[in-house]
């Protein structure tokens, strides 16, 4: 599957420069831990599913550390009192990812 695309593909549909009415959540294009930036055009707002599924996507297409602890940290946070639920599969593959990179 090229995770890339899709990830691409996510933000360019689901990512707003703008903030939306309701809950959402601020977003690295570029993550930082690879160099992106705090610049308004590397930032975007995205739904918390979005949002998860971008982080799991950024997992996917990386496979590198810091990308495993991101999204290890979206399978288990509670935000604002909004709890991310990752379903058992995404859990147990986070969780092994970030195991792994430790």
């Amino acid at each position: 599957m090229d995770y890339q695309k899709h990830y691409e593909q996510l933000i360019a549909k689901h990512g707003s420069q703008d903030k939306p009415e309701g809950y959402s959540e601020r977003h690295h294009i570029v993550p930082k831990s690879m160099g992106g930036s705090n610049d308004d055009d590397n930032l975007v707002y995205l739904s918390a599913k979005a949002h998860f599924v971008a982080h799991h996507l950024l997992w996917r297409w990386h496979r590198n550390k810091s990308m495993a602890f991101a999204f290890w940290a979206m399978c288990s946070m509670d935000r604002d009192g909004v709890k991310h639920k990752a379903t058992p599969v995404q859990y147990a593959v986070a969780r092994s990812a970030a195991t792994k990179a430790t």
